[in-house]
């Protein structure tokens, strides 16, 4: 999907893992509980998998 100039897998992982994020983030306040430990983990990953394939658009231009 990637190669056909569609949405890269990274960038689908990264909104996903925003996605997860926010469930829990509304599961916790609807619940009244804690947010759980592995959030922040999950929200770091999904930060990283965007920039990554931010950052790699930097450098890969396409001179076609």
């Amino acid at each position: 999907m990637a190669n056909s100039g569609g949405l890269s897998s990274k960038r689908i992982l990264g909104v996903l893992g925003y996605i997860v994020c926010l469930g829990l983030l509304v599961a916790s306040f609807i619940l009244e509980k804690d947010v759980p430990d592995f959030s922040d983990m999950v929200l770091i990953a999904s930060t990283s998998l965007i920039g990554v394939d931010s950052f790699r658009g930097i450098f890969s231009k396409n001179t076609s």
